[in-house]
């Protein structure tokens, strides 16, 4: 139905949680076409990726912001898959990577923010995610920016964080 594209882009991720390993196996699909150029094959994700980003290019402000919901929270959730995280990362990257300077600088102060308050363990992929994607956004920001975004050493040491449980970190986005 409408206005619920945001549910099924969630939906999608937790099928694609399900499904890593058929995702992982070999197996080419034809590539979108691009004009004046002949199709190719790609794997699988790139499909995924693809469709997910031509998606996300023609949505409108409102359903951006919904999301960008989605993607922290599939980042969040501790049952994602490895390559469902990558891809939410992927789709995030492009984002930043097709938007301004300062849509890449709110990224990076939200995952920050989101770093901080959420609960540390031993071992963390959702923490281990958000800190990577911070390292791959700063790359889409201006020289200025950059600069800027390093200097005032935004990304939080790992071991200065207080603890707030995922579930709660997702809702202080609400």
């Amino acid at each position: 139905q409408p206005g619920q594209e945001d549910q099924l882009l969630l939906l999608s991720f937790h099928l694609l949680s399900f499904s890593s390993s058929s995702m992982e196996k070999y197996g080419c699909i034809e590539a979108w076409e691009v004009m004046s150029k002949s199709i190719t094959t790609v794997d699988k994700y790139t499909w995924v990726l693809t469709s997910l980003c031509t998606w996300v290019s023609s949505i409108s402000q409102s359903q951006l912001q919904k999301v960008e919901k989605v993607l922290i929270t599939v980042l969040l959730d501790s049952s994602s898959s490895p390559l469902t995280c990558m891809m939410v990362s992927d789709i995030w990257c492009f984002l930043a990577k097709y938007g301004t300077s300062n849509l890449c600088w709110a990224y990076l102060n939200l995952l920050s923010s989101i770093l901080i308050k959420v609960k540390l363990s031993t071992f963390s992929p959702p923490v281990m995610f958000i800190t990577i994607l911070i390292d791959r956004l700063t790359n889409f920001l201006s020289p200025i920016d950059k600069t800027i975004w390093q200097s005032c050493g935004n990304k939080p040491e790992l071991d200065q964080m207080p603890a707030l449980s995922s579930a709660d970190a997702v809702r202080c986005l609400q």
